[in-house]
């Protein structure tokens, strides 16, 4: 069964099912299937480390935020006639976004997610309570 990890900012959202969907960095692991089961936890790899909930993943979709025009913006990953291919997020959609991922502006989730790089790769999962 997959396993994330969250902030403690982001904790009592997820335990509390407000926090439904998670952006994670592409890397070494894949993400969960649609339809696997994800424990969620917050203090990983830490004598604090509790579980939050348990959810089953619903949607798995690959994310791109990064600049267009000096602007940052979000591209969802979509497959068309068999090609995969980006679709640009319009500006009402990434705030609705922003918010599910639990931050309180556009400028908090561009901010935490290209302060390193600018370019972001991952994928958008969303899960619901486990029945």
């Amino acid at each position: 069964m997959p396993a994330l990890n969250y902030k403690k900012q982001f904790a009592n959202a997820v335990q509390n099912f407000e926090k439904l969907s998670t952006i994670r960095r592409s890397g070494k692991r894949l993400p969960p299937k649609k339809g696997e089961h994800i424990k969620h936890y917050t203090g990983m790899m830490t004598k604090f480390c509790r579980l939050l909930c348990i959810g089953v993943c619903t949607e798995v979709t690959p994310i791109r935020i990064a600049y267009l025009d000096g602007k940052p913006t979000v591209f969802l990953g979509v497959v068309v006639r068999d090609e995969k291919s980006w679709v640009q997020v319009v500006p009402d959609e990434i705030e609705k976004l922003a918010k599910a991922d639990g931050f309180e502006s556009l400028d908090d989730f561009f901010a935490f997610f290209l302060t390193e790089t600018d370019e972001f790769l991952g994928f958008l999962i969303e899960w619901e309570p486990k029945p």
